[in-house]
């Protein structure tokens, strides 16, 4: 805009950029409105940047015995959701506008496991009421409801069950950030068996691959194996050629280990070139001058990396 915003204002750019976005490509806004509908009923918890389902599973064993998911919470809600509906839907609309309100401004807004969360006791109430419901209809041999019911479940239950493949399902990130918080320990040789670990799963994410790249280089370098360190950087810029945290961790590679500056200042030549709203390159870029006695460039760099 120009100008320093306020935070009314910094909302208001981005809800005019949404809106023009609708309005310009109105197809493609729906189908991404259908996407974050879909994730937001599938069977799976997704993070945001904890991976939850995998710590829940691996530190939380009573998960393990807990005899109902999503799986079959959400069909029978959205059952009982359509039993109320069809009498009487104002008494029951505390319970249904609740759940189409949440999910209307989740599904609008981001999809998150920890936002749908509040959903989940009532569409287990739902769920409850479509039982009886169903065990009426047993009991009145109404044949013909006990179909479309039965229908309705499986047509729920598979649009709930089915995962979309595009959804990460890998334990990828989860033993990263294993890896991270060993490497923060000084447990260097646990980090890299996590990364590694990381690595041997076929449906991690490409990007993914990049940053475990990337961390395996800098835990590494930290260990003083710098050929193995200057390989796994490499691995990363193959995958993500402008990967900034690459660029910068092999600056710091020739610059401060390997006695490299001339290497060091290419490097981060390249950093500023294709990452240029970076401000850590231009503080890489401002030590590789240092090292190399220019002093005015060093400066240059520094302000610049301070003005981002």
């Amino acid at each position: 805009e120009g100008r320093k915003l306020s935070a009314s204002e910094v909302s208001s750019h981005y809800v005019g950029k949404a809106w023009d976005h609708i309005s310009n490509s109105p197809g493609q806004a729906l189908q991404h409105f259908w996407w974050k509908f879909r994730i937001f009923w599938t069977n799976w918890e997704l993070s945001n940047n904890q991976p939850i389902y995998f710590f829940a599973h691996e530190f939380g064993p009573i998960v393990q015995f807990l005899p109902l998911g999503f799986w079959a919470i959400a069909p029978l809600g959205i059952l009982g959701i359509l039993f109320c509906l069809r009498r009487k839907p104002s008494e029951t609309f505390p319970l249904w506008g609740f759940v189409l309100i949440q999910m209307s401004t989740i599904v609008a807004f981001f999809v998150c496991s920890r936002f749908r969360v509040p959903i989940i006791p009532v569409l287990m109430v739902f769920g409850a009421h479509a039982i009886f419901e169903i065990l009426a209809m047993a009991r009145q041999r109404s044949w013909t409801r006990l179909s479309w019911s039965a229908a309705t479940l499986v047509i729920a239950g598979l649009f709930v069950s089915l995962v979309p493949d595009a959804i990460d399902q890998s334990e990828g990130s989860a033993m990263r950030q294993l890896g991270i918080v060993a490497q923060e320990k000084q447990q260097y040789k646990k980090a890299l068996n996590y990364y590694r670990e990381a690595l041997e799963h076929d449906d991690v994410p490409t990007r993914m691959v990049a940053l475990l790249h990337k961390d395996l280089g800098v835990t590494l370098t930290k260990m003083n194996r710098l050929a193995a360190a200057e390989r796994e950087l490499q691995a990363a810029l193959k995958i993500t050629p402008d990967h900034a945290e690459a660029l910068s961790a092999l600056t710091t590679l020739y610059l401060d280990h390997a006695r490299k500056p001339k290497q060091a200042l290419q490097v981060a030549l390249t950093m500023t070139q294709r990452q240029p709203a970076f401000g850590p390159g231009f503080y890489n870029l401002g030590q590789c001058y240092t090292t190399l006695h220019q002093v005015d460039k060093a400066i240059a760099a520094f302000e610049t990396g301070l003005q981002i």
